[in-house]
């Protein structure tokens, strides 16, 4: 039944979802700073990607966090982003196929990176986000028509082709040099591996 559902109500419906959580999250934040802190704590344990959350039976928290974002700035890009991407992986897949994509990677993601900063590192990082859902849509995309042209910071043109790998190699860079950053760059590492696994499932048949 997926692939029946208008497409602008997959892409305004996540969107909508995004805000929600968002909101709930600034409400969270209101109660914690006048003395309250159960609101904030009951979204960590839900809503924030960690592997303590995961082994403490709250698994879910693999597709919470996806909603979930660190700020105003953060909300507002991703969702720029995931509106300009939406529509296009839309058209190629239909409902079905670009929410198993989408959700996916995002999960791939956490799991991707939670499970290397625990094991490598030995550290519960938590995590919040839909950058890795969107990278393997965009990935996805770059795949599937790697000439179609991409505006970067809706300015610079480059084509699909260049714009993943340079993606991937800054955040491999990032990865690898440990920079002190809030960005989870194996994070999004992962939701490109993501997108580009499902392109490939669906090239052989797989998926």
């Amino acid at each position: 039944f997926l692939d029946r559902i208008p497409h602008d109500y997959i892409i305004y419906g996540i969107l909508a979802a995004n805000g929600i959580v968002f909101g709930m999250w600034c409400l969270a934040d209101v109660d914690y700073k006048t003395g309250d802190p159960s609101s904030l704590l009951w979204m960590r344990d839900n809503f924030a990607m960690s592997m303590r959350n995961v082994t403490n039976s709250r698994p879910w928290v693999l597709v919470t966090s996806i909603f979930s974002h660190s700020g105003m700035a953060h909300i507002l890009f991703n969702s720029f982003a995931f509106y300009w991407i939406a529509p296009p992986v839309l058209g190629m897949l239909g409902g079905r196929s670009f929410l198993t994509l989408y959700f996916a990677g995002g999960i791939c993601a956490n799991l991707v990176s939670s499970t290397y900063n625990k094991v490598f590192k030995g550290r519960d990082m938590q995590s919040v986000g839909a950058s890795a859902a969107i990278y393997s849509a965009v990935t996805y995309l770059a795949c599937a028509a790697p000439r179609t042209t991409f505006y970067l910071y809706a300015l610079i043109p480059i084509p699909a082709w260049l714009l993943v790998p340079t993606i991937l190699g800054f955040d491999m860079w990032s990865w690898v040099s440990n920079r002190e950053t809030t960005t989870d760059s194996l994070g999004h590492v992962g939701g490109i591996l993501a997108g580009a696994a499902y392109f490939l499932g669906r090239r052989f048949g797989i998926f």
